[in-house]
């Protein structure tokens, strides 16, 4: 019984030991900016239209410019900065922030292993299970695939709302970099009948010693899924947004 036990035991360990050691290893082949940076790394930010958007509202006057002065440390914490709204429309610039929050999160990703932390873990044939079985964290599973080279290439996320099924794409640097760059994300969150597809392309200047992100761009489409007609897939949305002055501090 004992020695049952024990063999139950080390496939347990082993099974989840070899799942963290996937994670790590994604972590340390793609590339993240702060890794090259001695403190933080600084950018601004323009998107193309957004304060021509928003003089449309009537609310907050004519914007003719809007820039965002972007720092993020080596902890992850960002600071921005817009210049071309006034500060007292506290939810116009919230909002406004918020927009950043999913191409930050692209530039500079959080580490798998320290996100899955605390998840059951399973893997096989090289994809993890990180399950929450306390409920409480708003991913409640997480199907990760790795290719041959040990790189996430998708991961499908249950939450308490719904399903994404997130792609990722990625390239060898010119730069000579041992690391990859992420170049493509393919989204769809899916919600019922309804379908929320996304895909981000992000460029970049290699021709330095270092990589520098150029423009981050997403096109969005919403499907509604009850019948198959074409009037329910609401018109293509694309926002671009420009990268400028990037900085390793």
């Amino acid at each position: 019984m004992y020695k049952l036990t024990l063999i139950i035991f080390f496939n347990i360990f082993n099974n989840f030991s070899f799942g963290n050691e996937l994670l790590i290893a994604h972590d340390q082949m793609v590339f993240n900016p702060l890794d090259k940076a001695n403190k933080e790394i600084a950018f601004i930010v323009e998107v193309p239209g957004l304060a021509e958007e928003i003089t449309k509202l009537k609310s907050y006057g004519k914007v003719k410019n809007i820039k965002f002065d972007v720092k993020v440390n080596k902890l992850r914490r960002v600071d921005i900065k817009i210049n071309g709204v006034s500060e007292k429309f506290n939810d116009l610039n919230n909002n406004l922030k918020a927009k950043l929050g999913p191409m930050i999160e692209l530039l500079f990703p959080t580490s798998l292993n320290n996100f899955y932390r605390g998840y059951k873990q399973k893997n096989k044939n090289n994809k993890v299970v990180a399950t929450d079985t306390s409920y409480q964290k708003p991913i409640r599973e997480s199907y990760m695939t790795f290719d041959r080279s040990g790189i996430l290439s998708e991961n499908k996320i249950k939450t308490p709302q719904g399903t994404q099924i997130v792609n990722f794409s990625y390239k060898n640097q010119s730069s000579g970099f041992k690391k990859v760059l992420l170049t493509k994300v393919s989204r769809k969150i899916i919600y019922g009948p309804s379908h929320l597809l996304s895909n981000t392309v992000i460029s970049y200047d290699e021709a330095g010693e270092k990589p520098i992100p150029k423009e981050f761009s997403t096109e969005f489409i919403f499907e509604n899924k009850e019948n198959n007609t074409n009037s329910n897939r609401v018109n293509k949305l694309l926002e671009v947004f420009k990268i400028s002055n990037f900085k390793y501090n």
